[in-house]
């Protein structure tokens, strides 16, 4: 529940050496990093925790209002190094929301600093919409949608469709995902966004 108030940068490198570290980075607002500290290194079997407890730290210890409890000047920087990893970055950012206003005038600031980092570091990243199918499962209606409409980034994004196994329309839900296989008129009136590909998940294994 903490890791919704600030960006995470998990950041997998590939090497011989395993280990994980965690450190805080302030952030200015081109997206200069600058480390708070030393690296803490801790055991991959609960890394989690070690995020969450960092997390709850900084919100308290945080002059940000608290009535939002975003935190818009750091970012949580997860670094895993091991011979199986990916050399990939992956970047949790908070959700967007509409209300309480200053809330969302936060997490708008995040995110634009963030496609402002992305942008001088070559636009290169891939985005991924998610969509939770046990409610509305129409993408048009998901928040998200109107950033990548902003942004242009229909070509740069994977569509994930989240709590399948939760779903109310299933039928709805395959031709959402399997989008060749249906009529333009049909996926108008689906609220259908068209990505580089939609892709279902669980919340538990079939």
């Amino acid at each position: 529940r903490f890791c919704t108030c600030m960006p995470v940068h998990l950041r997998l490198r590939r090497g011989v050496d395993s280990g994980a570290t965690l450190c805080v980075h302030k952030v200015s607002d081109d997206g200069t990093e600058q480390p708070v500290g030393e690296p803490k290194r801790m055991p991959q079997e609960n890394a989690w925790l070690w995020v969450q407890d960092q997390i709850r730290q900084l919100a308290e210890a945080s002059p940000a209002d608290p009535g939002t409890g975003i935190l818009t000047d750091s970012i949580l920087v997860v670094e895993v190094h091991g011979p199986l990893v990916p050399n990939i970055d992956l970047v949790d950012l908070p959700g967007l929301t509409a209300v309480p206003p200053d809330k969302a005038a936060q997490v708008s600031h995040i995110i634009n600093r963030e496609m402002r980092s992305n942008a001088r570091g070559g636009r290169d990243d891939v985005f991924l919409l998610l969509v939770p199918a046990s409610g509305d499962v129409r993408p048009t209606t998901n928040a998200a949608t109107r950033l990548l409409a902003e942004h242009n980034l229909h070509d740069r994004a994977i569509g994930v469709f989240t709590k399948a196994d939760h779903a109310a329309d299933t039928c709805t839900l395959v031709t959402l995902v399997q989008q060749r296989e249906a009529q333009a008129s049909e996926l108008d009136a689906l609220g259908a966004v068209r990505l580089r590909a939609w892709v279902p998940t669980m919340l538990k294994s079939p």
